[in-house]
């Protein structure tokens, strides 16, 4: 056991996990400071450990055999049971988990182990991990399960989901649980129990993108281009796809000054927090402005 300890906490410091379609793509690295970066000709900049916050300006290549890296490319002819990752986090201890059509799957640095889907864990979406270090599973079609000290729990259609497909996950700043379905988003508060977010726009929604700003505001994503704001449980601000001059939006990132939205026309839409000008576009509630970058 003490062996496998040392394992373990050697690579918490050292694996890089990215999810590839066709496996799972691995890179040992000098440090777990800081996850690379994609060069695109402006400022360089690496996200810490908590996904958060810019704090250093060197692109890491993990390509460079100046850097001390190395790959490992990890499929079903390597280790891996299956060639597909939906999603990969990483407990405290070291284990890196890995979420996939086939189950979820355990890696320990040099064995992998499928869980059994007598769990109730079957086909994995995505993965999360929150505050107190707790693993969280949303599946594909029996709802999100809770992963803590060798117990799990669920949660599903019978306690209140409206869909047991579940899209994404996110921790507000309050301990607040966000599960977004294809049906809604739920509420697990920190008494566990389970509450479906009422408020018409958003009911039936297909939510399958969720962030959260440095503010605290939550982000999410329908699967129709509807963008809504989410705060302490409740919809803050709600932009759709209808109202919105801007059409086909693929994905959401928020940054400590703004919100990007980038789309498939390649067009970066910026909302601001500030006074409202005459944009001739429509302009999201909270006094957004809304600027376009080509």
């Amino acid at each position: 056991m003490a062996k496998k300890r040392g394992r373990l906490k050697k690579w918490k410091k050292k694996i890089l996990g990215l999810s590839l379609g066709l496996g799972l793509f691995v890179m040992s690295l000098p440090s777990w400071n800081s996850y690379a970066a994609e060069e695109t000709g402006e400022e360089p900049f690496t996200l810490n450990s908590s996904g958060g916050e810019t704090t250093e300006t060197e692109i890491v290549d993990p390509f460079d055999a100046k850097k001390n890296f190395t790959t490992v490319l990890y499929d079903n002819t390597s280790g891996l049971p299956t060639s597909e990752a939906n999603a990969i986090a990483q407990t405290s201890e070291g284990f890196i988990w890995i979420g996939s059509y086939s189950g979820l799957i355990r890696y320990d640095g040099q064995d992998f182990e499928r869980q059994s889907a007598s769990t109730g864990i079957a086909s994995v979406k995505c993965l999360f991990v929150d505050k107190k270090d707790r693993l969280w599973v949303g599946t594909n079609d029996r709802g999100v399960a809770l992963m803590e000290k060798g117990e799990i729990r669920m949660w599903g259609k019978e306690e209140g989901l409206r869909s047991g497909a579940i899209q994404a996950l996110l921790e507000d700043e309050n301990g607040l649980i966000y599960v977004a379905t294809s049906q809604g988003i739920g509420i697990i508060g920190k008494n566990m129990e389970l509450s479906m977010i009422e408020d018409p726009r958003i009911e039936t929604a297909f939510l399958y993108e969720l962030r959260i700003g440095n503010d605290g505001l939550i982000y999410g994503l329908t699967n129709t281009g509807d963008l809504v704001t989410l705060k302490d449980g409740k919809v803050v601000t709600y932009l759709s796809v209808e109202d919105n001059w801007l059409k086909n939006i693929s994905c959401v990132f928020p940054d400590p000054e703004m919100v990007s939205v980038p789309c498939s026309s390649s067009v970066q839409v910026r909302f601001v927090p500030q006074v409202p000008e005459d944009t001739g576009c429509a302009v999201p509630p909270r006094k957004w402005k809304v600027t376009a970058d080509k």
